[in-house]
C-alpha cells in the first residue's frame, strides 16, 4: 500500500520530493542515471547497501501504480525510474516488472520505440523469472495500447490476440483480470473490432 511503501522509504531516509520543482529535478536526476545504465551499465551498490536499494527498487514500483491513476505525469514518470535506477544497482530487477511496464508505457507514447520494446522486454521477463502471471499480461496489453494509440494496427491486434487467447484464462486476480480486460478492450475498440471487446 503506498502508507507502507512510502513509510519503507522514510525508513531509508528518503522523504517524497515537495512541489513541482523538486518533481522535475529528481525526474532529470533519475534520467541522468537511467542514461548511464543504458550506455555503461549499472554501478552495482555494495553487497552491505544493497537490500535498502531493493527496498527503494519495490517502494518506487508501488508509488508509481499510485501516480498513474491520479495522472500526475511528473511523478508517474519519477518514481519507475527511481525503482528501475534502484532495482539495477542492487541485481533486483526481476522484482519489480510493473515498473519496466510503465516507463515501457511512457516512453512508447513518446515514440522511444526501441527504449519503450526494451522496458516492456524487460517487463515480460522480469515477470516470468518471478511466475508473476499477471505483470505479464499487463505488459503484454500495455506495449498494445501503446501500438494502437499510434496507429499501428496490426502489431496492436497481434498482440492484443495474444493476450486474449493465451493470458487471460491463465489470470485469476480478479483485479488484474479486470485491468487486463480493459486493456484487451481498448485495442479491440481502436482496431476496429468492436465485437471482441463486447464479449469480455
Amino acid at each position: 500500500s503506498e502508507v507502507h511503501a512510502l513509510g519503507a522509504l522514510r525508513s531509508l531516509g528518503v522523504r517524497p520530493p515537495h512541489g513541482r520543482g523538486a518533481w522535475r529535478a529528481l525526474l532529470i536526476g533519475q534520467i541522468g542515471t537511467q542514461l548511464r545504465h543504458l550506455l555503461l551499465g549499472p554501478h552495482r551498490t555494495p553487497r552491505k547497501d544493497a537490500r535498502a536499494e531493493r527496498i527503494r527498487a519495490q517502494a518506487g514500483s508501488l508509488l508509481s501504480q499510485r501516480y498513474f491513476y491520479r495522472e500526475d505525469l511528473l511523478a508517474m514518470a519519477s518514481r519507475p525510474l527511481l525503482s528501475i535506477n534502484a532495482a539495477e544497482r542492487s541485481g533486483a530487477a526481476a522484482q519489480i516488472p510493473g515498473s519496466y511496464t510503465t516507463m515501457g508505457g511512457i516512453v512508447g507514447l513518446l515514440r522511444a520505440g526501441r527504449v519503450s520494446a526494451r522496458y516492456f522486454a524487460h517487463a515480460r521477463q522480469a515477470a516470468a523469472r518471478a511466475h508473476a502471471v499477471g505483470e505479464e499480461a499487463m505488459a503484454l496489453g500495455t506495449e498494445a495500447v501503446v501500438h494502437a494509440s499510434l496507429g499501428r494496427w496490426t502489431r496492436a491486434r497481434e498482440l492484443a490476440t495474444q493476450l486474449e487467447t493465451a493470458w487471460l484464462p491463465r489470470l485469476t486476480d480478479p483485479m488484474i483480470r479486470a485491468h487486463v480486460v480493459l486493456l484487451a478492450c481498448h485495442v479491440s475498440y481502436h482496431t476496429g473490432h468492436d465485437d471482441d471487446a463486447s464479449r469480455h
